[in-house]
């Protein structure tokens, strides 16, 4: 029997890729990973150029020529998560964006972000950040305060 050290099994990992790759002539042991499809492409521009404002699955799904469910499974493929899930977390990025670079109020934050609820937004954004959109705008504050001081 043999016992493997885990932590060297990454590093033996790559030794058994390396040499495997040698014998193969040198060809990577690891492909590519596939090209985005273009209407996904299409549809995280559409999303990205659009998320102040609401939108529905099969609007997305038009300019493609997809069916909502064909859509779906095809961006979750892709992209590695739903349509809505991107969307929320593009418009999360969005907001904290805003909150660290303007002086809009949380509520503007979350409107121009496309959040139609500032209460939700609040609670999207703590489940992802951590903190609350004004924690984290204090905290941004904060640290350029003290980043200032040490010139």
């Amino acid at each position: 029997m043999v016992f493997i050290d885990p932590k060297g099994a990454v590093p033996q990992d790559r030794q058994a890729a390396s040499r495997i790759a040698d014998l193969w002539g040198g060809v990577r042991p690891f492909p590519k990973p596939p090209a985005v499809d273009p209407r996904i492409g299409r549809v995280r521009a559409l999303m990205h150029g659009t998320m102040h404002r609401k939108l529905p699955l099969r609007e997305l799904a038009g300019p493609t020529g997809l069916s909502v469910s064909r859509l779906c499974h095809l961006f979750r493929s892709q992209v590695g998560t739903s349509p809505r899930r991107y969307l929320k977390l593009a418009r999360l990025a969005r907001a904290k964006e805003l909150l660290e670079t303007s002086t809009f109020s949380v509520k503007e934050v979350a409107a121009r972000a496309g959040f139609n609820h500032v209460g939700r937004f609040i609670g999207h954004f703590r489940n992802t950040y951590g903190l609350t959109p004004s924690q984290h705008r204090r905290t941004v504050l904060r640290s350029e305060l003290t980043s200032d001081d040490g010139h």
